[in-house]
Formats: C-alpha cells, structure tokens, sequence
C-alpha cells in the first residue's frame, strides 16, 4: 500500500483522499476532506461531547476537555484532531462584544432576483460573499430568494451600500424588502446537539 505523500496522480488521490492545502492567507495546512466525506460518519457520545464543549468555548484546553469526556489529554486531542480533519470542525473565532464596537445597526434585508439564470446567482452570492457589511447570507424559500444580515454604522450608510447593489444591473436585483433590527434577544451560538 502506497503511504500518503506528495503524489498528487490519480493512484495517489485515490489512495490518500485527504490532501493537506496550505491555506494562501495565514500559510497554515489544513486538511480538506475527500469527496467521500467523513461528515456522513455517525459522531459517538464522546464526539459529541467534545463538539458541544468547543462550541461554547473553542480556547478550552485539551486538560479541561478531556476532563469533561473522561479520556486522556491526548485522546482527547487525538479525536479533536480528526473531527477538525474529517470536516466536523470549519475553524475556531473571537465572538466580539458589539457595544465595543461602537454605534451601529443590523438589518436584515430580504432580496428578491429578477431570475435565476447561474451567471446572475453566482455574480449575486460572490458580491454578498465580498462584501464586508454583510455578515450572514442565506438562500430561503418563499418570496425571496435570499436572507442577508447587514451590520453597518448607520442608516445612511445602509442605504448607500443598497443603492449600490441596485445601480449594478449584473446583480439583478428585483427587489429588497428591509427589516431593521431593534434588539437581539439572541445570537447564534452554536448547533444543538444530541
């Protein structure tokens, strides 16, 4: 059996699904899971556990993790490890405080297309993707076709960003209905669990 190298050829996909890329913006390897996916691997108690731990807390340390799954740290890291590799884990953030973050506002702003044709959609989503007003992006069912959070500093600079979107006419945006955030109740923390 051939071990998991540089080989990049067809033997040496087939052989090592999982090649390391080195991420171009912070020069870190990262595993990028094959086609066939661990995700659709059944995650034990243990897994589960730990996945739930770290997404209240991703600084949490392997002693205190392994602690809560009662295994050793370096089990417990061995199987962090593979959830990272096998595509359970997408990465670790800072939540910031937002009042630390001055005067702003959200919005959430429901967009409808003009159509669907591929060239507009994929224009649309790499437009909302670069955009660094827009913090969420999401395709929906119903009336609109897409779902978008915008944090901004104000109102004024809300309604430029839009007009810019609808001056774009590659864009092709039929419509945006505008819902303004007055008070969160609660933010995404992480996915249940069971």
């Amino acid at each position: 059996m051939k071990s998991c190298g540089t080989d990049r050829s067809a033997v040496g996909a087939e052989l090592c699904p999982q090649l390391i890329r080195l991420d171009p913006e912070q020069r870190i390897p990262r595993v990028v899971p094959s086609s066939t996916d661990s995700l659709t691997m059944p995650l034990d108690r243990t897994d589960r556990k730990l996945l739930a731990a770290l997404q209240r807390d991703g600084r949490a340390s392997m002693q205190a993790l392994s602690q809560l799954v009662n295994l050793s740290a370096r089990a417990t890291l061995n199987r962090v490890r593979k959830l990272e590799a096998d595509g359970h884990i997408e990465g670790y953030r800072a939540v910031l405080a937002r009042a630390s973050l001055g005067e702003h506002i959200c919005v959430f702003a429901e967009i409808a297309l003009k159509d669907q044709r591929r060239a507009i959609v994929e224009r649309f989503e790499q437009r909302m993707a670069a955009t660094p007003e827009v913090v969420a992006c999401y395709v929906i069912s119903g009336r609109y076709d897409y779902l978008v959070r915008v944090a901004c500093g104000d109102l004024t600079q809300y309604h430029s960003l839009i007009s810019a979107w609808f001056d774009d006419v590659t864009l092709g945006i039929e419509k945006i209905v505008t819902n303004t955030e007055l008070q969160t109740i609660k933010e995404f923390t992480g996915f249940p669990l069971r």
